[in-house]
């Protein structure tokens, strides 16, 4: 399997095995609208030469906010905005994703004004304190989510990615870590997995045609998932999914969603690989991938089908094209200093290399 082979899933075809995952940007507006330095910052990244680019984690809901500047998909206001960012990405010849959550237990109150929701009365984040979804909500928000895949799908969007890992609302119910309820939505990996699969299915009537996409932690630590149930788990959704992303990491675990230098290049990709043996779709693997050749191994030797670059394409968007062309490109260091910027509600960039348009 080489970098560059073309993938055909359904009736898209990634020109390369290339991704750009979603990373939050903080460059939306204010009620979280799409703006010109946001499809800037996109466009720039499939002009690069990445296959697949997955825009953010996008709110479904105003109540359902963790970033200042973070993006919406939760009323139709904001269709024009998103319809000229899926244009943007797509004119660059990738295919435009777009990710789709809700912070749960995460959520911002200093935003949404309310406490955040999640399956039990949990504290994931310092300060954030949470209540436990009734299920009649539950099934309000598998119908919101429905709403966000329609209009994701109306703005043209050729994948919508469900945001199922690192402490989010549908990994909170599928970890042991935050899910303690003791009614169908709780205590086993199937009740664990029914809201999530619930919104999967949802998602898949409301898009037809679109590719749609589950992100997983398949590794949160001591007490949560194990790559062997997340093995389990990613096989009852690939039945109704077309790609499985295999990430790790949990709020405040030794195991980062974001993992530093400290750890080592290609750190999930063993995961990855567990994932993989366990579904007939293909697998995007992630964790630390700073250079084309591991990219490049990990596909050689079966770990993936595609290879996240986050934070090496925010250090250079060109690495695709400069590696097709046989041209240096800068390599990321996993200084996290485009993370920490984020944390702080800064705008994503690389503190290594210049900003856009510096001298």
């Amino acid at each position: 399997m080489d970098l560059w082979q073309p993938l055909a899933i359904a009736d898209r075809t990634l020109r390369n095995r290339i991704v750009f995952p979603p990373v939050v940007t903080n460059l939306a507006g204010g009620k979280g609208e799409v703006t010109e330095e946001l499809i800037a910052h996109y466009s720039r990244i499939a002009a690069g030469g990445a296959g697949l680019v997955i825009v953010e984690a996008t709110y479904i809901h105003p109540a359902g906010r963790a970033f200042p500047f973070g993006l919406g998909a939760d009323e139709s206001g904001k269709l024009p905005g998103l319809r000229r960012l899926a244009a943007a990405i797509k004119k660059e010849g990738a295919l435009a994703g777009i990710q789709l959550f809700h912070p749960g237990a995460r959520a911002n109150p200093n935003l949404t004004g309310v406490l955040g929701l999640g399956p039990s009365s949990i504290t994931l984040m310092p300060k954030l304190p949470s209540r436990a979804l009734t299920k009649d909500e539950i099934q309000d928000l598998t119908n919101t989510f429905g709403n966000a895949v329609g209009l994701a799908v109306q703005a043209g969007f050729d994948l919508i990615c469900l945001h199922m890992a690192h402490g989010f609302l549908l990994s909170e119910f599928l970890s042991p870590l935050a899910n303690r309820r003791r009614d169908e939505y709780g205590g086993s990996t199937s009740n664990r997995l029914r809201f999530p699969l619930a919104v999967l299915k949802e998602a898949r009537r409301r898009a037809p045609n679109a590719l749609v996409s589950c992100r997983i932690s398949a590794h949160e630590g001591e007490g949560g998932i194990i790559p062997t149930e997340a093995a389990r788990i990613a096989s009852s959704l690939a039945s109704h999914a077309h790609i499985i992303d295999v990430s790790a990491g949990w709020p405040g675990a030794a195991i980062a969603s974001v993992p530093p230098a400290a750890f080592p290049p290609g750190c999930y990709l063993t995961y990855a690989r567990i994932v993989k043996e366990a579904v007939s779709i293909p697998v995007i693997g992630v964790g630390r991938i700073t250079d084309h050749l591991l990219a490049q191994q990990a596909l050689s030797k079966g770990q993936a089908d595609l290879i996240a670059l986050a934070r090496a394409l925010l250090c250079d968007p060109d690495l695709p094209n400069k590696v097709r062309e046989g041209r240096p490109y800068e390599e990321c260091q996993s200084c996290s200093g485009c993370h920490r910027l984020l944390n702080r509600g800064g705008k994503v960039r690389c503190v290594r290399t210049k900003a856009p348009g510096s001298p």
